[in-house]
């Protein structure tokens, strides 16, 4: 009976490990098809996770843009890109325009020697050039700690006086030129078109360098260089010479030497 007995219970217990072992077994399998259904669901959650840092580093950017400060001033002068943070010595400014830095680290040699810093953190853009026309974004940092960001909307303005027969030449178009328009009687002309370059034999394009070979009456006006969204980035008031000027041109010999004084 004692035998009988000690073979029932190893029996049993051989039994109780073979049913936890097959019980493991399937935990284990439920386990790893969990992981892998679970796999989709995480690298769904990673994405979601890179999209919204993506998503609130933009409007990091894009949000300043709604209380965005238009600059304008003429070729060649200087504007002030202001700031609104109090009077304080532990601020710094980036500023950025485009991929380009004009101010702080690494800045872009198209802006070496021209902005400097007024105050706390108002920035001075001198030397005002047409490619400078277009979006600035300025980061204040106050002890390396993100403490404000500005949006600014640069435009340039320039004039040009055209001699009837002659070469007119604007200088380059900046970055952001989506298209340029004519104003004349009866109004606005588009003549020229990122892509498709000039739309009027009037003008010949060479490298974002718009000239009129032959300069006439018709030419004059106001030309606008306008970006995507059809902000102003450039006005450049094109005149044809005074009267008196003229006359003053004409009369004078061929052989005259202009002496400057």
């Amino acid at each position: 009976m004692e035998e009988i007995w000690r073979r029932r219970t190893e029996r049993a217990a051989i039994m109780g490990l073979h049913q936890r072992g097959c019980e493991e077994g399937r935990k284990a399998k439920k386990r790893k098809h969990s992981r892998s259904r679970n796999k989709p669901m995480e690298s769904l959650r990673s994405r979601l996770i890179v999209n919204l840092l993506w998503c609130l580093t933009s409007l990091l950017f894009l949000l300043p843009a709604a209380s965005s400060l238009t600059v304008e001033g003429l070729k060649g002068s200087s504007i002030t890109l202001p700031c609104n943070s109090s009077n304080r010595e532990d601020l710094t400014t980036l500023l950025r325009f485009g991929s380009k830095i004009a101010y702080g680290p690494n800045q872009h040699e198209h802006f070496k020697d021209r902005v400097k810093e007024s105050g706390s953190c108002d920035l001075i853009l001198q030397d005002l050039k047409t490619t400078d026309a277009g979006k600035y974004i300025s980061t204040v940092y106050a002890n390396s700690h993100l403490h404000d960001i500005y949006s600014y909307d640069v435009r340039v303005k320039d004039n040009l006086t055209g001699q009837t027969g002659e070469e007119l030449m604007f200088d380059d178009l900046p970055h952001e030129a989506k298209n340029v328009t004519h104003f004349t009687n009866p109004g606005w002309t588009e003549v020229w078109r990122r892509g498709q370059g000039v739309l009027t034999d009037r003008l010949t394009d060479n490298n974002s360098r718009l000239t009129i070979k032959h300069f006439s009456s018709s030419d004059a006006g106001t030309y606008r260089v306008l970006n995507s969204s059809g902000g102003i980035l450039v006005t450049v008031t094109v005149t044809e010479p005074s009267t008196s000027s003229k006359d003053k041109h004409e009369d004078q010999p061929h052989d005259a030497k202009q002496v400057r004084l």
